[in-house]
């Protein structure tokens, strides 16, 4: 038991804020993640209605394949967004998860500032 309290408080501030950022960002990343496969499936489904719609109703609504095609890109920009979220919160997670290991103040900054990059993509794809 005393060696678990030693332990437990071995870990200092750098470790603790650290720590925080970390499940924050993996709580980004896990969003993202699933934002990003649902994307991929509208995607798909997107471009089959266009494909479908574009080949057995050509004469009769082009306007409306035309709309679909819009909602299809648009989700192919979120997609695009959400994957770098999910490129930048990994690299967040990496480097703050580095920062812990080896006390370098320094690696805990970029990490964090790697994170909020990824949120920004995150949101942005939530825009898009």
């Amino acid at each position: 038991m005393e060696r678990h309290e030693h332990v437990a408080h071995a870990v200092g501030p750098l470790g603790r804020r650290a720590a925080m950022i970390v499940a924050v960002l993996a709580a980004f990343l896990a969003v993202s993640q699933v934002l990003a496969e649902n994307a991929v499936k509208s995607i798909v489904v997107g471009e089959t209605l266009v494909v479908r719609h574009a080949v057995l109703d050509t004469p009769r609504r082009p306007a409306f394949v035309e709309a679909l095609d819009r909602k299809t890109e648009a989700k192919e920009t979120a997609h695009h967004r959400y994957e770098f979220a999910v490129v930048f919160l990994e690299l967040g997670i990496v480097l703050t998860s580095a920062a812990a290991l080896t006390g370098v103040a320094r690696l805990l900054g970029f990490g964090a500032f790697m994170g909020a990059i990824g949120a920004a993509f995150l949101v942005a794809g939530l825009l898009a």
